[in-house]
């Protein structure tokens, strides 16, 4: 899960697309991010943010998981 969005955020507007179904479906296979991984390592907090601000993002993940 984690690379996933790790991917999502290093790539390109253009590329970011397929990021969201990969994430939406490891969601449904149970996966359960851990958005701390992105919040405590300073060099990932960019992408911490950037979920919080991508609404497409903040739709492929529970909504009940997005405390970073």
């Amino acid at each position: 899960m984690e690379w996933a969005i790790h991917g999502w955020w290093g790539a390109d507007e253009s590329k970011r697309l397929g990021y969201y179904e990969v994430v939406a479906m490891l969601v449904r296979a149970g996966a359960m991010p851990d958005l701390q991984w992105f919040a405590n390592v300073e060099n990932r907090q960019p992408a911490a943010k950037k979920i919080q601000s991508d609404p497409r993002m903040l739709a492929a993940l529970p909504g009940d998981r997005l405390s970073i």
